[in-house]
């Protein structure tokens, strides 16, 4: 694959780094084998010998960078201050074969530092749930996260009641949401300066044409927004 992990690059108040804690015994569920040839995963042995262990948190292939977001935003109506990544890992950022940046985002994985009352986990009829709308929603034409794949443990997860822990492997171009600058705004406005050049480079680049970069990336993501 080829690697472009950026944001790690950012300020460290933005994320933090960590591997993701792993699952007991994991097996395969299923592996989008389209996916996995689009993000160039199948030009690559180690990956596709190990992509079980990958996406159960027990191998962590050597060009990954995996941290957890932090974020902000509201819940059920009301303002709930400091959220983030509290159950998944940015695990590694590439160019797909349409040279599009790709988010490789672990979603099960564990505790970080933002999971707050959470225990880091997925179960597997959520995750199931999940991989099945992402791939539904992409041959829709409707512009959703994907998934690589996803996998079952022997790791018992309490809900309603106890269940089998699973993982999956999103894939989107971007996991950046409004809850960034809102934490941004909140906790660290110093760093809006760079986090809104990061966000027009990386995904707008065609905006430093502007004579206002920052006025034209506005107007695009809310153009699109209402597309």
């Amino acid at each position: 694959m080829r690697y472009q992990n950026t944001y790690v690059n950012l300020d460290t108040r933005l994320y933090h780094e960590q591997p993701p804690t792993p699952l007991d015994n994991p097996r395969a569920g299923h592996f989008n084998m389209h996916v996995a040839q689009q993000l160039g995963w199948t030009d690559d042995k180690d990956l596709m010998i190990h992509w079980v262990e990958i996406l159960g948190g027990q191998y962590v292939p050597a060009d990954f960078k995996p941290l957890a977001m932090v974020y902000a935003g509201h819940q059920f109506g009301q303002w709930a201050g400091q959220l983030g990544d509290g159950r998944g890992l940015l695990m590694a950022q590439v160019l797909d074969n349409n040279n599009q940046l790709q988010d490789l985002h672990l979603k099960g994985i564990g505790l970080t530092p933002y999971s707050r009352m959470g225990d880091g986990r997925a179960v597997l009829r959520s995750t199931i749930r999940e991989y099945l709308c992402g791939h539904a929603l992409t041959q829709l034409g409707v512009s959703s996260s994907n998934a690589l794949g996803f996998v079952v443990s022997d790791t018992r997860v309490r809900r309603e009641r106890i269940e089998a822990g699973a993982a999956l492997m999103r894939v989107a171009d971007s996991h950046i949401r409004l809850g960034h600058i809102e934490w941004i705004a909140s906790f660290a406005p110093d760093l809006l300066a760079e986090f809104t050049d990061y966000m027009i480079d990386t995904y707008y680049p065609e905006c430093r044409d502007s004579d206002a970069p920052i006025l034209t990336f506005l107007t695009t993501v809310s153009n699109e927004l209402h597309e």
